[in-house]
């Protein structure tokens, strides 16, 4: 009797740590999510306010004409060229503007606690699809061997072809996370840790690449990164907000419908 009773108290051990989510779904983690998405959200809008309010791009890649540059909105937080290539920060600008983006981040914030028992089941959901494609982590098919062998040749051609040129910098700073992304993604059956290195692999390569581009342009660190700030921070707030769409698509959508492709046939 006393073995029948434990067992299921064992069981439900052994279960336990493995029903555990390892994304967190308290309140506080979907606020904390929303309070910094309003804060990514408001860097991203200063960050592509630069090529609305300034005069041309030349300078950020190793071009450098005596133009206007701004960024800031909804109040202007930092300008240069404006007499005698002088440059001017306004941190109270600055200040504002962080405070906008906190008032954006509370409301999404809001919205993530009242809508956190749909949120959780969507992380359920993505957690134990990534359950599924574990094993197959290290098992590469011929299409995926192919694939990767094509985007390292081109790659390699390309900054053979533009490293240090201005048309490189650009290129890199035009493509930027979009297009990481979606090399990362393009591989079947890898977990998501997966995808996050490969990512992170090729964001530090190409980072790297456009430092040495710029030095051999003879631009200052600070305008390099600038380039990546105006145009990488834009990117990664859109591509988090389409990876977003596209899990809750599948955790609704497909859940809904998970053997449409069964029926249509």
């Amino acid at each position: 009797m006393s073995a029948s009773v434990s067992s299921p108290a064992a069981e439900e051990n052994d279960v336990q740590p493995d029903a555990q989510p390892k994304i967190g779904t308290s309140v506080f983690h979907w606020f904390v999510r929303g309070l910094f998405g309003g804060i990514m959200l408001i860097a991203a809008i200063n960050a592509i306010s630069y090529f609305f309010l300034s005069e041309g791009l030349a300078n950020l890649i190793g071009r450098q004409p005596e133009v206007i540059e701004v960024i800031g909105f909804p109040f202007e937080v930092w300008r240069e060229g404006a007499s005698y290539g002088t440059s001017f920060v306004d941190y109270w600008g600055a200040v504002k503007n962080l405070a906008v983006g906190l008032v954006l981040g509370l409301f999404f914030g809001w919205i993530g606690i009242a809508l956190r028992p749909q949120f959780n089941q969507w992380v359920a959901d993505f957690e134990a699809e990534s359950k599924k494609v574990r094993p197959t982590v290290h098992q590469f098919s011929l299409k995926s061997i192919l694939f990767w062998t094509t985007v390292v040749a081109m790659f390699a051609a390309l900054m053979t072809r533009w490293n240090g040129t201005s048309e490189g910098l650009f290129a890199i700073y035009l493509l930027g996370p979009l297009t990481l992304i979606w090399i990362a993604m393009f591989p079947d059956h890898l977990h998501w840790t997966v995808r996050a290195v490969i990512l992170s692999i090729l964001a530090f390569a190409l980072i790297g690449i456009a430092l040495r581009s710029g030095s051999e342009l003879g631009m200052p660190l600070d305008r390099i990164m600038l380039g990546f700030f105006v145009s990488w921070t834009p990117q990664s707030v859109f591509a988090a907000f389409l990876i977003t769409l596209g899990l809750v698509y599948k955790a609704t959508v497909g859940k809904m419908n998970p053997r449409g492709n069964q029926l249509s046939g």
